[in-house]
Order: C-alpha cells, then sequence, then structure tokens
C-alpha cells in the first residue's frame, strides 16, 4: 500500500510561552488517538513549535484505510421477533445502532443459540479525507488559560491565526478554516521584514527551508543551541552561569531563532539583595544570571535574543537599559524601606492609621500596647520609627487581618514550644521569630507587587540589617517552607515551629469558613500546606499530638468561625490523608501503611518509625511467618465477643502453656521499649514469638468442645493480638502464602 509523508503547520501571532506545551500536546494526541481509530499506519510522527507556529509530520503516512467487512451482533431471535415475526423494539434498536435495515439481517448461530446479525463493506476512506477532519476536529480543540477572538471570528484562540499550511506528499492538502485556505506558505522570522512568505514545495526541505529564514522550528534543537551558545560564552571565563532550567524551557519557546548575548549592569546595584537582582533578571525580563567563581553575584547576565545576530551590539544596549530601569525601581523600593525599623512594620498589619504630630504620643502608647514585651521590642520614641505606609492587610475576609492571624501564630507557636518542652531561649526565639513573621508583607518591595515570591527572603534579610539575631531573621524566610513538594524544609527548629504554626492557621481557618479543597480546587493550597506541616513534624522528630495542634486552632479561630469546631472533623480526616501522603512518600508499602495507620497517627515520628521498620523486615521469612500466625490468630478470634482474664489453672497442653507463659515476658520487654519507640527491636522480640505460635497452633487444636477451655484459649488469643496492635495489624499485610 502506498505512503506519504505529511506536514501540518497552523500559523498564528505570537503565543506566551507558557500557552505551548498545552497546544502541542493537544495536537499530538488528538492525531495519534484517530489515526488509531482510522487504522492508518505510520513509521514516525513528529511535532514542532514556536512562539509563531504549531506543526506536525508524519512519515510514511498508509494514503488508504483497508476495505473491512463488519460484522455485529445482536439480540437472540426470540427477543428479536415477536409472535406475529414481527421485529421487537429490542431489534430496531439494534439496526438502529448499527445503521441497517431489516433486510441487511442475518441469522448466526452462537454458543448463546441463535442471534441476529449483520454484516456490512465498510469501503475505505482516504488519508486526505481523514487528516482534513482531524484538523479540523483538533484546532476548536486547543485550549489556553486565556483565549480571545478576532475580526469576525467565532473561534476563540489565544492569539488570531494567520495560515495553514498542509501537505500530504508534496501536495496541498486543501481544506478551509476560519475563511482561511490551506496552502504551501509558511513565513520566516520577522527580523527580516514583516511579511516573510516562504514555500515550501517538498516537506523534507520544512526544516532546511525555515532555518534559511531564521526559524528553528525543531524546540529540542534551540533548546541546546541555547546551551552550547552560553557554555561557548563563559568557556575560558572565571565566571559561570547560574544555572536554572526552568528559565531555559521558558526561553527556549520565546524565540524562534535564538542568539545568547552577555550584557551587564551597574555593579552598584550588587548591593541589593542578591534573590532582589537574580529575580529581576530572571522573573521579570528572562535573562540568565552569571555568578563569579567564589559564588558571589557578577554583574553580568544573558539574554535571548530572537532578532538578527548581527545587531547584538545594538539590541543589547536596549537590554541594558530596561534592567537597569528595573534595578532602579528594586534600589528605591529597598532604600525606602530602610529608612523604617523592620521593628515597627508589624503594626501595619492591623490597619492602625498613620499618626499625625498632633496625636502622635497616643499613636506611641497604641503602638506599645500591641508590641509585646514579650518579644522584647524597644519602645518607640519617634515619628519616624513608625512606618508611614500603615495599611490594613486582610489575611481573608472570615479570618481577618494578617495581624490578628499573626497572634493565632503566635498562640500557637507558644503551644508548640511547650509540648515539646524547649528551653526558655529557644521559646523566646521562636516567638519574636512568629511575631516578626508576616512583617515584610508591609514592605515596599513585596506592597508594591514587584516581588511577591521574595516574602520571607525579605524578611531574612531586613531583619538582620535591623540587628534581629541570626536564627530568628532565618526562621522569618523559613517558616514559608516547603513552597512545592519538592522544596526544601526548614532546617531549624525556629523555622520549623513558626511553620506548622502558620500553616496550621491557614488550615484550620479556611476549612472552618467553609471553604473546603476539593479534587479540582484548592486556591488557598491547603494541601501542600498540609504536606508541609506533616512534613516538617516527620523531620524535625516532633512529639507532638497532631490532633491536639488541630484543637488549639480551632481554639485561637474560635470568634471567627460562626460555629466553634466547625468543620473539625473534616480537618481531622484531612490531616490523615496528608500522612497516609506522608509515608507513600517515604516508599512504604500500601500494605503496611493500612497496618499502621489503624493506630493512633497523631504521633507521626512514631508512626514513620514503625512503618519503616515494618518495611524492613516484610521480606523476611521468619516475619512472613510471624504475619500468617498473626493472621490465623486474628481469624480464629475475629467472631469473638467476649473476653474475660486468662485462668493459668486451666493451661492444660505445654506449648499451650508455653505461648502463654512467653507472652507475659514479651509483653514486659514490649512495654519496657515502647516508651523509646525503639520498632525495630520491638518487632525483633514479636518475630521471636512467632516460633512460639507456630508450635502451638500446631500442637493445640483451639476450637475444642469443652466451651471453657476454649474460651480460655481465646482469651489467650486476645491478649496475643492487643499486645501485636500496639505495633501494626499485622493482618493487613499481604505477603506470600497468606489466603486471600
Amino acid at each position: 500500500m502506498d505512503k506519504k509523508n505529511f506536514l501540518f503547520e497552523l500559523g498564528v501571532e505570537e503565543i506566551p510561552a507558557a500557552y505551548i506545551y498545552g497546544a502541542v500536546k493537544t495536537i499530538k494526541d488528538h492525531f495519534v488517538t484517530n489515526l488509531k481509530k482510522a487504522n492508518l499506519d505510520y513509521d514516525e510522527l513528529q511535532i514542532f513549535s514556536t512562539p509563531r507556529r504549531f506543526a506536525i509530520k508524519i512519515s510514511l503516512l498508509q494514503t488508504q484505510q483497508k476495505d473491512e467487512i463488519i460484522e455485529q451482533t445482536g439480540p437472540t431471535k426470540e427477543i428479536a421477533y415477536d409472535k406475529d415475526g414481527n421485529l421487537t423494539n429490542a431489534a430496531l434498536g439494534f439496526l438502529r445502532s448499527a445503521g441497517a435495515n431489516e433486510k441487511d439481517i442475518i441469522i448466526k448461530n452462537t454458543s448463546k443459540g441463535e442471534k441476529i446479525a449483520i454484516k456490512k463493506d465498510v469501503k475505505s476512506k482516504s488519508a486526505e479525507d481523514i487528516l482534513q477532519q482531524i484538523i479540523l476536529e483538533v484546532i476548536p480543540k486547543i485550549n489556553f488559560p486565556k483565549s480571545m477572538k478576532w475580526g469576525n471570528s467565532k473561534l476563540t484562540f489565544a492569539r488570531p491565526i494567520r495560515w495553514l499550511l498542509a501537505l500530504f506528499g508534496n501536495d496541498v492538502l486543501d481544506l478551509e478554516f476560519e475563511n482561511m485556505k490551506s496552502g504551501n506558505i509558511t513565513f520566516g522570522n520577522r527580523f527580516q521584514k514583516p511579511y516573510n512568505p516562504i514555500t515550501i514545495n517538498m516537506i523534507d526541505e520544512y526544516e532546511k527551508k525555515l532555518e534559511s529564514v531564521f526559524v528553528i522550528p525543531n524546540r529540542e534543537e534551540r533548546k541546546k543551541i541555547i546551551q552550547k551558545q552560553m557554555e561557548k560564552l563563559f568557556m575560558n571565563s572565571d565566571e559561570k552561569v547560574i544555572e536554572n532550567n526552568k528559565l531555559l524551557e521558558i526561553v527556549t519557546d520565546l524565540v524562534e531563532f535564538p542568539t545568547v548575548v552577555i550584557a551587564d549592569f551597574d555593579i552598584k546595584y550588587l548591593k541589593l539583595p542578591k534573590l532582589v537582582i537574580t529575580s529581576t533578571l530572571s522573573e521579570h525580563q528572562k535573562y540568565f544570571s552569571v555568578s563569579k567563581q567564589n559564588g558571589e553575584l557578577s554583574n553580568k547576565f544573558l539574554f535571548i535574543s530572537n532578532g538578527d545576530p548581527l545587531y547584538s551590539n545594538l539590541i543589547k544596549q536596549g537590554n541594558e537599559k530596561v534592567i537597569t530601569a528595573r534595578l532602579e525601581d528594586a534600589e528605591f523600593f529597598y532604600k525606602e524601606d530602610l529608612k523604617k525599623y523592620f521593628t515597627g512594620l508589624v503594626p501595619s498589619l492591623s490597619g492602625i492609621a498613620q499618626p499625625s504630630p498632633y496625636n502622635q504620643k497616643a499613636a506611641i502608647s497604641k503602638l506599645n500596647d500591641i508590641m509585646p514585651d514579650k518579644v522584647g521590642l524597644a519602645t518607640l520614641n519617634k515619628q519616624d520609627d513608625i512606618v508611614s505606609f500603615l495599611k490594613f492587610i486582610t489575611f481573608q475576609g472570615d479570618l481577618g487581618t494578617l495581624k490578628e492571624k499573626t497572634n493565632r501564630i503566635i498562640g500557637l507557636v507558644d503551644y508548640i514550644c511547650r509540648e515539646l518542652k524547649l528551653s526558655k531561649e529557644i521559646c523566646q526565639d521562636t516567638n519574636k521569630a512568629a511575631y516578626y513573621c508576616k512583617a515584610d508583607l508591609s514592605t515596599m518591595m513585596l506592597g508594591e507587587k514587584e516581588y511577591t515570591k521574595l516574602q520571607g527572603y525579605i524578611g531574612h534579610h531586613y531583619a538582620l540589617k535591623s540587628g534581629i539575631k541570626k536564627n530568628i531573621a532565618l526562621a522569618i524566610e523559613e517558616h514559608y517552607f516547603p513552597r512545592s513538594e519538592k522544596d526544601n524544609l526548614p532546617t531549624a527548629i525556629e523555622g520549623s515551629i513558626v511553620a506548622i504554626a502558620d500553616k496550621m492557621d491557614t488550615v484550620c481557618g479556611i476549612i472552618g469558613v467553609d471553604m473546603i479543597p476539593t479534587g479540582s480546587k484548592d486556591p488557598f493550597a491547603l494541601r501542600r500546606a498540609g504536606n508541609g506541616i506533616v512534613q516538617i513534624i516527620a523531620n524535625q522528630k516532633f512529639e507532638i499530638d497532631l490532633y491536639k495542634l488541630v484543637d488549639k486552632a480551632f481554639d485561637k479561630l474560635d470568634t471567627k468561625l460562626t460555629k466553634p469546631n466547625r468543620n473539625k472533623n473534616i480537618v481531622y480526616d484531612f490531616f490523615e490523608q496528608r500522612v497516609n501522603w506522608l509515608l507513600k512518600q517515604k516508599q512504604i508499602d500500601y500494605d503496611i501503611i493500612d497496618s499502621v495507620m489503624h493506630i493512633d497517627h497523631s504521633n507521626i515520628p512514631a508512626l514513620v518509625t514503625r512503618a519503616e521498620a515494618l518495611q524492613e523486615l516484610k521480606k523476611r521469612d521468619d516475619f512472613i511467618k510471624l504475619v500468617l500466625g498473626f493472621k490465623r490468630v486474628s481469624n480464629i478470634i475475629a467472631e469473638v465477643k467476649e473476653i474475660s482474664n486468662v485462668k493459668q489453672e486451666m493451661l492444660q497442653e505445654e506449648m499451650e502453656q508455653n505461648l502463654y507463659t512467653q507472652y507475659l515476658d514479651l509483653k514486659i520487654k514490649i512495654e519496657k521499649l515502647l516508651p523509646d519507640k525503639n520498632y525495630k527491636k520491638i518487632l525483633e522480640k514479636l518475630v521471636e514469638y512467632g516460633s512460639t505460635i507456630d508450635n502451638f497452633f500446631d500442637k493445640v487444636l483451639v476450637n475444642v468442645k469443652d466451651e471453657e477451655i476454649k474460651q480460655n484459649r481465646y482469651n489467650i488469643l486476645t491478649n496475643i493480638r492487643e499486645l501485636f496492635l500496639q505495633v501494626a495489624d499485622l493482618s493487613k499485610l499481604v505477603v506470600e502464602g497468606a489466603k486471600k
């Protein structure tokens, strides 16, 4: 059967970089799915993309479907015909779904009797017809975060569509979409001239011809070009590009013909905090930062030009002007912020009005009332010390201001410190960190929305400038950690505690006002916050009851909720899911998770230790035998309802006596090990006891006729089961040899 190459290109005005991946995936998936449905074989499918085009090339595509005979079987003959020989509704429904008539019916013998059936000769379609349909269907299916209409078009798309190129073999595949007809014309890079058409006579020349007009349609090729050019620029230098893979992906989708250009900014801006500079470069301008050999930031940067390489120096000057303006703004914010004492920013979170010269004493008194002595703040005695842009900053409409949230965080921090029995110094430092943790949200740097991603980092930097202790300043930054699933956790105990308190207040508060996350919606990122809480507790091995902490958070929220403890049970369930998620992240098997979660899982470090100890032992032969023995114990007493004390005088068999005597000894050993949570050693003790359980079942019949003896044996097994359940429910483990 004949085969031909196929090429389709959808030309558009510049599409935002963030939109391109989703569009390309939609096109690829649609072609793959529909070509498979049509039974059209091909050798290779390749996707191309730039900001101005999405293209797909298919090599050696089958030009014609094969003729087919399709046979469909319907209801039995008895169901298909009534007593008068007329077709029933069941038969008529079958014919409608099959697109057939009564004359097409045949009777077919099957293993279930005679059934009506039809046979249809399906004539093959040409690949041209199928491709036309696929193209016309896929364009409206491409979804974007934001779309638009243009002219008289009814279609919504990210940007106006400007051309359609469609070739099958080397001939134009005729189609029309939104009053545009397909052709063999594409367009080159606009820096040559605004209207830059180029004719594609053969599919194999597509990439080469586009490259001649400064377009590299192969995305991976563009990415490699950028990487190679960056490496070459610093090949013999004591400076290097700061790696930023996320930015690399973005700039690859911003250009059609990349040229890496090195530029610089005034060295005076290096006095700004490092992340302010790198954020200005990467987030706002999509530039790459450069560092010196010693790790310090350089005043050089790289940008990826889409213009004529011959004019790189001119383009460089324009980019340097832009970055200078950006850094000038950042410097202004920075200098203005440093005029204010960082310690005076917290009251601005509560909406206190700016004092006038006439009520200065009253304002200072008010500020001193808000700033608790326990955080060690000096008395303010000058109006200049009071931040001049005090605002009312709302955390969430029902939950009040950020200052109110700060007060709740301080309360939770105080509770956690007491529960963990921390030293007075650590408690004081953590309380101070809690007090300052949201202060940077009142700064110009963050208030002007230019650098919102730097919250915490700005607070850390400004706190150090204000003379606040290093560990407290670090906690201000780290209390936002982890910001994402793969982000770092807080390194220090102060930041860890404030992070837990902040996130717990958010989770309980937002769910408490009925903003419960669903499968698709979680606008306050509560799952991320919940995951962060359990991760931090596990990482720091904090011995704190997770659910009592939830209770305390609801106590602090009492005046903000329409009903005390509103949705608290939902929060309990929410955290059970988060703990389950944590164990999965630690590569714990699902059955081990089931076996440990039945026990009180409020103590996360203990839960993790038990799960990891079980995971380590799971594949050992002697442990598998223990599990099988425990399952047998659980099965025998599953229906037992009445349990009483074991009567030693009724222990008749030697193995029965051994089982109970060793149980008593084992119980004492385990009760000594439990406070230290030495679950590995406890499990080893249980494994040793496993052979005693096996010997018991080999030599002793539990369900004897004598009801008293049988009940006494049930009592022994129940005690054994309860002892094991202090570690895990081994009956939930899936092991080889276990009954399903």
